[in-house]
């Protein structure tokens, strides 16, 4: 009887033991070439990754999405949101909300710049208060 919990208590020290260095084995990073390689992207998707990081939020009180929608062989970048008329809601909005706008304006300047053209007038800017 003393032998049994004994030899269980040995299985599952083992079997634990073993499960943490299995998953030391199973990760593996990638190598330096990998890492440093160009990743191509089109600049549409570069656009509404780099725009929902800086202004795609989301709480209770405020909401913001940015999608490409192709329009007549065109891309129209859609941002859409909305706020709560809420004292969060509402200072959301006057910090950010309102600036979004601003913001991907002078963000066209400098992609202009960087070989894209492109401006405010490929944008439909959407924020509605709720």
């Amino acid at each position: 009887m003393i032998l049994r919990p004994a030899l269980l208590r040995l299985l599952t020290s083992t079997t634990f033991l073993l499960f943490f260095v299995l998953q030391g084995i199973a990760y593996g990073d990638l190598d330096i070439t990998s890492a440093f390689k160009p990743y191509q992207v089109s600049f549409a998707d570069w656009v509404v990754v780099y725009l929902s990081t800086q202004v795609g939020v989301s709480a209770e009180e405020y909401f913001i999405q940015v999608t490409a929608k192709p329009v007549n062989k065109k891309v129209r970048f859609v941002v859409q949101g909305y706020y709560t008329d809420t004292a969060i809601g509402r200072r959301w909005y006057q910090n950010l909300g309102s600036k979004i706008e601003e913001l991907i304006a002078w963000q066209c300047k400098t992609w202009t710049m960087e070989g894209h053209p492109i401006s405010l007038n490929d944008f439909e800017i959407t924020i509605l208060k709720r």
